[in-house]
């Protein structure tokens, strides 16, 4: 570091030499007209700090990375809506591209059939379907019941021949003839 140190005030040393050689020998030439021209301050060299870094590599690298945390994000979301989904949640898309007045303006509109017919939502999520083949399990259950109508359809009071349109409905089995 010493020695860099003195290579640089070594060099500074011979530049403020050949300045005071050249305005000698300029005197001696122009003799009472010599008018001394200001001496520009000394800069300092730039060390060498190596290869400047590649401005588009970085910039593309930087891309790269938003583009994979988006996708990952994506991803994430995409998780989230299919786990809510499966779970019988009712999951709503909005777009917030727009002024945050805006996005409530749509918010409240994609809630204002869920809010209105709220009672009625209720009972809608105490009624699922059951697959066929976990039919017998739950007969067995003490959790849930045969309902009043048995093997019955309390809509059409035709006995069901098969177990594909089974449904639960406040822990109470019924049996349906068609969807």
């Amino acid at each position: 570091m010493e020695e860099r140190e003195k290579a640089k005030e070594e060099a500074r040393e011979r530049k403020r030499k050949e300045r005071e050689e050249e305005k000698q020998k300029k005197m001696e030439e122009l003799g009472d007209d010599y008018v001394e021209e200001p001496v520009p301050e000394e800069e300092d060299e730039p060390e060498d700090l190596g290869e400047a870094p590649d401005l588009q590599k970085m910039q593309q690298d930087a891309k790269e990375a938003l583009n994979t945390r988006f996708d990952n994000d994506l991803q994430t979301l995409e998780d989230i809506t299919k786990q809510m989904t499966d779970r019988r949640m009712i999951v709503l898309n909005i777009v917030a591209d727009g002024s945050v007045e805006n996005t409530q303006k749509r918010i409240r509109h994609a809630l204002k059939s869920y809010l209105e017919d709220r009672a009625h939502m209720y009972e809608r999520a105490q009624t699922y379907k059951i697959d066929p083949p976990e039919v017998p399990f739950h007969e067995k259950s003490y959790t849930i019941r045969r309902s009043k109508f048995g093997k019955f359809s309390p809509i059409s009071l035709l006995p069901c021949r098969t177990n594909d349109f089974a449904l639960v409905y406040r822990d109470k089995l019924y049996y349906t003839v068609s969807e």
